[in-house]
């Protein structure tokens, strides 16, 4: 369960990171990495409790962007007319 409920938060905070970078894959991308190579070698099911408390954070103060479309990254790859080119 604590895997369970750790994956859900873990999947918030990157798509917080995702839409904070407008898109770009790097913050999510270094926090994968964090994750799958932790930093403290004895990573422990208890840790998970550390992500849930951030996800539930990050819910908390950007609640307005989450649950709407305004502030979220809707098109990953641009078209021409997004890059000015058409």
């Amino acid at each position: 369960m604590p895997f369970f409920a750790g994956s859900v938060a873990c999947s918030v905070i990157l798509t917080s990171f995702f839409n904070d970078a407008r898109g770009s894959i790097l913050l999510a991308m270094l926090f994968h990495f964090q994750m799958n190579n932790p930093l403290w070698p004895d990573a422990q099911p208890y840790d998970m409790y550390v992500y849930i408390a951030a996800a539930v954070i990050i819910v908390w103060l950007n609640r307005g962007s989450l649950f709407s479309e305004a502030g979220a990254v809707t098109e990953v790859i641009p078209t021409h007319s997004a890059i000015g080119k058409g």
